[in-house]
């Protein structure tokens, strides 16, 4: 992603296997459902709105 500055990498991590089984599948950002990862696209896209609204 990026923002003003740049590039703005993000990291999503998941739970290890000793923890939970239920990302036992997810390797990488496109083992995630579509749905989910349009998700965080838009939170990302969109949380700083909410910083200045409030700020």
């Amino acid at each position: 992603m990026t923002d003003e500055a740049g590039e703005d990498a993000k990291l999503i991590c998941v739970p290890h296997a000793k923890l939970s089984s239920l990302y036992d599948d997810i390797q990488e950002v496109t083992d995630l459902p579509e749905l989910l990862r349009q998700q965080i696209a838009h939170f990302f896209e969109n949380y700083k709105d909410l910083e200045k609204a409030n700020g």
